[in-house]
């Protein structure tokens, strides 16, 4: 994110920040497996359920780039400290 700053946080919030966001990381990537699994084999799931999976996989990529640039912009500001 390009309009926060990071330099304002202790080191405590930081290495929160980083954990929270693997955490949510691996939750993605978990949803992502059911969703395509869901999507491979749509039988018995709503046609919404099916809409909200295909929009969840298709949108998958932006969700992880986010978080994979907070983490990285958390740990250059640690690695200046």
């Amino acid at each position: 994110m390009k309009d926060f700053d990071y330099t304002e946080y202790p080191s405590d919030t930081l290495l929160n920040a980083i954990k929270n966001a693997q955490n949510y990381q691996r939750e993605c990537v978990s949803k992502y497996k059911s969703c395509t699994k869901k999507l491979r084999n749509p039988r018995g799931y709503s046609k919404q359920k099916l809409t909200y999976c295909q929009s969840y996989v298709r949108n998958f990529h932006l969700t992880l780039d986010g978080i994979n640039t907070e983490i990285r912009e958390c740990q250059e500001e640690l690695a200046k400290r």
